[in-house]
């Protein structure tokens, strides 16, 4: 009886190790290749798309001295869509706070906050760029990149250094990476569609590596976005023309260009009262009647 107890004990052992070891391999996925940052306060990091069939939606660096998160090329062709602006990539990142009432890329949605700073109060890079209004460090983000050709986003939680460039570092930076185009010759349309007659059509053309001439490549987009809005009266179309070109001139160096036309309609909301809200509901934005005597010509 001791045997046949000690015989049973062992077998459900075993038993155990195999189950588990067999559920652990079942549950392992491969988050894909964490890329590292340029280095303390980079905005350009070397961050590119993987091929790994699951991946992390942020990465963090394992060169950088600061907090960053890496939003990498792969996560925003799956996971954003191609109409929205930079703010709607950013908000998956840690201290990231960004919304968008109307939609991705259907507002100027201009209120992002990072680690509690506001729009104006860190800095946005493009390429490694600073940019930003005319008139004070802040961003209509609906005049500028679209998700379609962002090649990743790298949110840096930390001032910088010294070598930092740009406007209002002390909040951290947000650095845009624009794509690389294809490495071969391509014509790729596309068409997405969502609610409030949400449409987004375009179409991209890579000339991929050009050998004869000395490795050349380039890619163009166009394309037009047009939505009614989940706000009341807050309609938005949108039209943005986006080029890239590369031309190696050595082993290690190569000079890029950089080209964007857009133009934008929208009928931007600033808000609402109480009062508006219980009278036209959540998504009360803009009024079809003017206010009385809003204007000097009006009785």
């Amino acid at each position: 009886m001791k045997q046949f107890h000690v015989k049973t004990i062992v077998k459900l052992i075993l038993g155990s190790l195999v189950i588990t070891n067999s559920f652990t391999e079942a549950l392992a996925v491969d988050l894909g290749t964490v890329s590292s940052g340029a280095g303390s306060g980079s905005s350009t990091p070397a961050a590119t798309a993987s091929s790994a069939p699951y991946q992390a939606p942020t990465q963090g660096s394992l060169v950088a001295t600061e907090p960053q998160s890496v939003i990498s090329q792969q996560y925003i062709q799956n996971n954003i869509t191609g109409a929205s602006n930079y703010t709607d990539v950013a908000n998956i990142a840690p201290s990231v706070m960004n919304v968008s009432p109307n939609g991705p890329g259907g507002n100027d949605s201009g209120a992002m906050t990072l680690r509690g700073f506001q729009d104006g109060q860190y800095n946005v890079t493009f390429d490694g760029i600073p940019f930003a209004d005319g008139d004070d460090f802040t961003h209509h983000v609906t005049s500028y990149f679209m998700s379609q050709d962002t090649g990743n986003v790298v949110v840096d939680r930390g001032p910088g250094n010294a070598s930092t460039i740009g406007d209002a570092t002390f909040g951290g930076t947000i650095a845009i990476n624009s794509k690389n185009p294809g490495s071969n010759t391509a014509l790729t349309p596309y068409l997405s569609t969502g609610s409030f007659n949400t449409h987004l059509e375009g179409v991209q053309f890579d000339t991929g590596v050009m050998q004869n001439y000395n490795d050349f490549s380039a890619f163009v987009d166009y394309k037009h976005f047009s939505t009614d809005g989940y706000m009341l009266n807050n309609k938005m179309t949108r039209d943005n023309l986006f080029a890239k070109f590369i031309k190696p001139i050595s082993e290690n160096t190569a000079i890029t260009f950089v080209a964007m036309h857009n133009s934008s309609t929208q009928n931007a909301s600033q808000g609402a009262t109480s009062a508006q809200l219980a009278q036209f509901g959540p998504n009360m934005g803009l009024s079809e009647v003017p206010p009385k005597n809003s204007l000097p010509w009006v009785a």
